[in-house]
């Protein structure tokens, strides 16, 4: 566990979620553990041996990644043998799996399928505080015992760690302690600074967690976070840290697998996917554009298809059967991410985003920079004042729509490109693009680490 060696130095990172269960997190994990050795960075991945997130299927690993060691530890799933309990006294309906929520902080457990009792109150109370701060908090001590066990057997310089879920700051703060070494921590959200997390806590869930937030990050080096913004309320909350506060968002990289994926020329295809959050992502100003737009006679419905893929949606069926031609609708559950990046790709146009709410006005959100190698022009549901339409814009990758006018207007726009040409240019401006590739972000998470590492020299 010496710090002192000669040649390329090495980083032990934390991610729960890695190649080949790939979710955004993980994917930002593998791209920067591809980059970092070109930067003088030798990458090793403590990681989960499934998927965090229940509906993630296996696929091929992202990025070809050769020589970087992966350490999979398995995940005790002690909510799941509660579960199991409960059903067995009674408490509880047996059902299948129980579903977990999108959020790999795991902070929506499951759908309550059990009994309104005293028991069965108390017994999910006592899973809520036995999940502190998350779900996942149950993988940490396998994971710590084989994450010291590595770290004992070569040098190392740095721990790396990225949220959610949030344990694995637990588990980066512990390593570090036990190790001697200084500590990056990665949030892709905030910790209790993420209002769409915190908005169920009880005041005393609140400031527990807070409590631990600001207790374990005095041991930080250094942090990171995805938006200026977020940067800048992290250093308000934490103080700079000794290696410096830090943003660097999300990117993309070219995908090859879809240069001969071609948009389909017989109809405007609108394509989103992703989850909608309980239609906290509402595609509502979209669908009653559309659906204007047919009943005026500007498109003929045989000539238009809005098309979903993502997590089931009750509420989205609700939507489309409102509308007067809900046939234009399609509704897909969740496919392998290639097979959802291919639908992309043949579509005309893309759709993105975000929730209404002053907070996602300092955030982008990492489906924009998948859609940047995507290449189709993208259609941004979302405030103008928040980051995302500033990068939108900025980059030229669409149109930034906060309203159904709004959505008419763009949609009347590349409508008429399509029936003149059959496909709508995408015009972004290479030149811009060029920042948010994950070679060049590696590149500025390698100063982060090279920052932190000549702290302990």
């Amino acid at each position: 566990m010496s710090k002192k060696g000669t040649g390329r130095r090495s980083v032990f990172m934390i991610s729960s979620s890695y190649p080949p269960y790939v979710t955004l997190g993980g994917m930002r994990t593998s791209k920067f553990a591809q980059y970092l050795p070109g930067f003088g960075w030798q990458p090793t991945v403590l990681t989960m041996s499934g998927p965090a997130r229940r509906w993630v299927s296996p696929q091929n690993p992202a990025g070809g990644i050769t020589g970087v060691k992966v350490i999979r530890v398995p995940f005790f799933d002690l909510i799941a043998l509660m579960d199991g309990v409960a059903q067995g006294l009674g408490l509880a309906e047996k059902a299948g799996p129980p579903e977990r929520s999108a959020d790999e902080s795991g902070a929506g457990r499951r759908r309550e399928r059990g009994l309104g009792s005293g028991a069965l109150s108390t017994l999910r109370r006592l899973e809520r505080w036995a999940a502190f701060p998350d779900y996942y908090v149950f993988w940490l001590p396998n994971a710590f015992v084989q994450g010291i066990r590595e770290l004992k057997s070569k040098t190392y310089h740095v721990l790396y760690s990225t949220s959610p879920p949030n344990s694995c700051h637990l588990l980066g703060a512990a390593l570090s302690a036990a190790a001697g070494l200084p500590w990056v921590a990665d949030f892709r959200d905030p910790w209790t600074q993420n209002v769409y997390r915190t908005a169920s806590f009880s005041p005393a869930r609140f400031k527990a967690e807070r409590g631990c937030e600001k207790r374990l990050l005095r041991r930080a080096s250094a942090l990171v976070t995805v938006s200026e913004a977020l940067a800048e309320d992290m250093r308000d909350l934490h103080g700079d840290r000794p290696g410096g506060v830090y943003c660097i968002t999300g990117g993309f990289d070219s995908d090859y697998s879809l240069a001969g994926v071609q948009p389909g020329r017989d109809r405007f295809t609108i394509t989103y996917a992703g989850s909608l959050y309980g239609l906290k992502r509402d595609p509502t100003p979209l669908l009653e554009a559309v659906d204007e737009l047919i009943r005026v006679g500007f498109i003929e419905r045989e000539k238009i298809l809005v098309r979903f893929y993502g997590p089931y949606e009750p509420g989205l069926a609700g939507l489309k059967n409102r509308l007067t031609y809900p046939e234009v609708v399609e509704i897909n559950g969740v496919v392998p991410r290639e097979e959802a990046l291919v639908r992309l790709a043949e579509s005309s146009i893309v759709v993105t985003m975000q929730w209404s709410n002053p907070y996602d006005e300092k955030i982008y959100g990492g489906k924009i920079f998948e859609l940047m190698g995507v290449g189709r022009p993208v259609l941004t549901l979302a405030s103008h004042q928040g980051l995302l339409a500033r990068l939108v814009e900025r980059t030229g990758l669409g149109r930034v729509c906060a309203s159904k006018e709004e959505v008419k207007s763009a949609l009347c726009v590349w409508i008429e490109e399509f029936k003149r040409h059959g496909c709508v240019e995408f015009s972004a401006k290479a030149e811009e693009l060029e920042v948010y590739r994950w070679k060049n972000l590696t590149a500025r998470l390698a100063a982060v680490l090279n920052s932190v590492s000549a702290l302990t020299t």
